[in-house]
């Protein structure tokens, strides 16, 4: 007979350590999960003593495809809430002996456990503010907890109404809002509101700065979102060659071969505290685009370390460097 002592509910995150302890008072069976994730069908529990087992269930899923539907022209839903179903199984050979079901519960995507989940309307995997310029592509993720009704607005410095939509019994899921900014000179801030069972607000500042280009950054989020934002910085693309050279039989010289790699490198320029886990994500993020010459290129992260907090500092500069992926020189 199994007991089913301590499960995962609600919804867990995949990157967190999640297990199951599970006590058989079959010494002569196997014990094996069984769900409707690949992953976890069939898989063998193993004992710690003579009758209890525990198992972590820790990226059940990281290998799923997470696909983005727009329900809006705005608004759009990251498919990243998976249910687990299942039972754990005493088996003997080809039998089932005994099956005890586990209670359902959903895993959230999650490729590294940067933020935690909340159950509550929240912004999920955003910094506290954001900084743009007038014209860019405005992201931001959220959390619904609760099936109902959300507003969406968005509204300047001076409570003038940019953009407003009702979402009509809303499921629980995590979501993104988009929008293409083309704002007159005099806004100096926007403020996105949604509300539905609480009422969030995400302030934005709209940043004129006459020195730097905005470097526009396509990245996705540990939740599996992709967002766009900005950074104020100077960017620098350099070359840099290995080359492997050798001495033939009469002594000389010659080149056998040379590897080139591109390397990107952004200066941030000083953002809020409340900014930075916005770096956080950039450089944790299994996919990264920065866009050179109007053509967003693949990168790599390669920056080592970057300063999140100094005390009494409010605003900190970072040097962040990239590889370009796949790329050729000209």
């Amino acid at each position: 007979m199994i007991t089913i002592n301590k499960q995962p509910t609600g919804i867990v995150l995949d990157s967190d350590i999640s297990t199951f302890e599970v006590y058989s008072n079959n010494t002569n069976c196997f014990i094996k999960l069984s769900s409707n994730i690949i992953t976890l069908d069939r898989l063998n529990v193993p004992r710690y003593n003579a009758n209890n087992a525990i198992v972590d269930i820790r990226f059940a899923i990281k290998n799923k495809h997470i696909v983005t539907t727009h329900l809006t022209n705005n608004v759009a839903i990251v498919n990243n809430l998976f249910d687990i179903t299942g039972a754990f199984n005493e088996v003997n050979g080809d039998n089932i002996i005994h099956s005890k079901t586990f209670t359902p519960f959903k895993i959230m995507y999650s490729d590294k456990s940067i933020e935690t989940i909340r159950n509550q309307l929240y912004f999920a995997g955003s910094p506290i503010t954001l900084s743009m310029s007038s014209n860019a592509t405005l992201s931001v993720p959220f959390f619904n907890n609760i099936k109902g009704n959300i507003a969406i607005s968005l509204t300047d410095n001076k409570d003038h109404l940019y953009h407003f939509e009702l979402l009509e019994n809303l499921d629980p899921g995590y979501y993104v809002f988009y929008k293409d900014l083309s704002l007159p000179y005099s806004t100096e801030a926007l403020k996105l509101k949604v509300k539905g069972n609480s009422e969030i607000i995400k302030p934005i500042r709209i940043l004129k700065n006459k020195l730097n280009k905005p470097v526009n950054v396509r990245y996705r989020n540990q939740f599996g979102a992709t967002l766009y934002c900005q950074l104020f910085a100077d960017l620098e693309l350099e070359e840099e060659l290995k080359t492997k050279v050798y001495k033939d039989q009469n002594g000389s010289m010659y080149t056998a071969e040379i590897d080139s790699s591109s390397i990107i490198s952004i200066t941030t320029g000083y953002l809020l505290q409340s900014e930075l886990f916005l770096i956080t994500q950039i450089l944790n993020s299994l996919l990264v685009e920065i866009e050179i010459n109007g053509v967003y290129r693949s990168v790599i992260a390669d920056t080592k370390k970057v300063t999140i907090y100094k005390n009494n500092q409010f605003m900190q500069s970072n040097k962040l460097t990239f590889k370009l992926n796949n790329y050729e020189a000209n």
